[in-house]
């Protein structure tokens, strides 16, 4: 197991500073204070001890993650994922070149690694090796049993980034089938489907997205929209049409919020109709 030594990072005068400053509040402070008081009395305990690594890492200390893990496999060799933990934690640290063997080395052995396979993918992005990080996040998300969302637009971005458009969008599509309505991933699918211009889509995404909306009339808007951009124009007529008719029936109050106002432009300007003057509501009495 490749075990890169702090030393040989040039951080042996850093260590130290990292250990006394403070570890700060919450649920890490907590972890550590807890793992430490242990380790005391079983400074050998391996097991303990990578615990202690994967909570400096999750907390982006990186430096002590990548001390901890050297204890691991001096006590227990190849018994943890230190490969992983320390793959992770030298990204955290910004040194992709060191990370990228190490994880190469972790996949070699543990090739349906999800976890190691996508942060293999984040190094693969930095290290500007845009082909393999796409292999390797397309293949993160066939091993993963219950895939973040992040994973499904990470990958969607490499994509992009190469110009792969029609691709991203597919990949996002597969992710609102796997995961359900995500509404990052059902608005992301929104964007990427109304720039290729299928406004079929982009339609069906508008409607999933009113659904959980806690107001309608953004989404009416962005209907009318898309009908208007697919010159479906009786379509948008009717759309911001509906949308006009909703905004004038709201209460003098909530229609003459900023936004609501604006929509309201927006629906009158799209009919050819002259706007509504701005409801402004009355400044709240003092009580004296």
């Amino acid at each position: 197991m490749r075990i890169i030594s702090l030393l040989g990072w040039g951080l042996g005068g850093l260590l130290s500073a990292w250990t006394l400053r403070s570890y700060g509040h919450g649920a890490y402070h907590e972890v550590v204070t807890e793992l430490t008081q242990v380790l005391a009395t079983s400074p050998d305990d391996a097991g303990l001890r990578f615990k202690l690594a994967c909570a400096h890492q999750e907390h982006e200390e990186w430096a002590l993650a990548l001390a901890e893990l050297e204890r691991v496999e001096r006590l227990a060799p190849g018994v943890h994922e230190t490969g992983f933990v320390q793959g992770q934690a030298l990204a955290t640290g910004g040194h992709w070149q060191a990370a990228k063997p190490v994880l190469d080395e972790f996949l070699a052995a543990h090739p349906d690694h999800a976890g190691a396979l996508a942060q293999r993918a984040r190094v693969q992005v930095r290290l500007q090796q845009p082909l393999a990080a796409v292999a390797d996040f397309q293949e993160a998300l066939k091993k993963a049993a219950d895939p973040d969302d992040d994973l499904y637009l990470e990958a969607a971005e490499v994509l992009i980034s190469m110009g792969q458009t029609k691709p991203a969008l597919v990949l996002i599509r597969q992710g609102v089938e796997r995961l359900g309505p995500v509404p990052i991933l059902v608005t992301r699918l929104l964007e990427l489907a109304q720039a290729q211009g299928d406004y079929d889509l982009a339609l069906e995404s508008v409607d999933t997205l009113q659904k959980s909306a806690v107001q309608a009339e953004p989404w009416m808007a962005r209907r009318a929209q898309i009908l208007t951009q697919a010159q479906r124009l009786p379509e948008a007529k009717i759309a911001w049409t509906a949308l006009r008719d909703r905004l004038l029936n709201l209460p003098n109050l909530q229609r003459g919020t900023p936004g609501m106002n604006q929509l309201l432009q927006q629906a009158q300007q799209a009919l050819g109709e002259a706007t509504t003057a701005p409801v402004i509501a009355p400044p709240a009495r003092r009580r004296e």
